[in-house]
Order: C-alpha cells, then structure tokens, then sequence
C-alpha cells in the first residue's frame, strides 16, 4: 500500500512539474510572439507603403499610355490631312482652271 502511494505521489510531482514546464513555455512564447510582432510592425508597414507607390506608379503609367496612344492619334490625324492637302489645292485649281474657260468662251 506504501507503494501505490508513493506512486501516486510520484504522479502528482510530475504531473505539477509538467504543468509549470507547460505555464513556463507559454509565457516564453509569448513574449516571443510579441517580439516578432514588433519587430514585422515595421516591415507591413513598408510592404503597405510599397503596395501604395506600386498603385500609384501603375496608375501613371496607364496615364502616359493613355496620352501616347492620342498623341499618336493626333499625329497619324494631322500626317493623313498633309497628305490631303495636296489634292484639295489640286481640285481647286482644277475648279478655277475650268471656271476660266467658262468664262473666256
């Protein structure tokens, strides 16, 4: 009978070590966690910036494309009206020229 209690008394002093073991490792967690917390604050709040600046370089980006693409047009527009010029001057002298022997006859 000594024994089975020695035994159980056994049990509890290691059942209570595992248990203060167990308190010890959750509070040296803890802290840890909260370190590294602090320590990765800083670094979301970079990425956070990073992901603003990103935003804002993409949205110029598209704004200077958007500007290319009408100056292009604009300038494929004035090239086609350069290149019609010469046929417009040429029906108006054609219509003057004609006009001129109408009204020589």
């Amino acid at each position: 009978m000594v024994l089975v209690y020695i035994s159980m008394v056994i049990v509890l002093i290691a059942l209570i070590a595992g248990i203060i073991m167990g308190i010890q490792a959750i509070k040296g967690i803890q802290s840890e966690m909260n370190k590294i917390s602090q320590i990765l604050s800083p670094v979301q709040q970079d990425l956070d910036e990073l992901k603003q600046q990103s935003t804002q370089l993409s949205n110029k980006q598209s704004s200077i494309q958007q500007q290319v693409q009408k100056m292009k047009e604009d300038t494929k527009q004035t090239i086609q009206t350069a290149k019609n010029i010469p046929a417009m001057y040429k029906g108006l002298f054609a219509e003057n020229h004609d006009n001129e022997k109408i009204t020589y006859r």
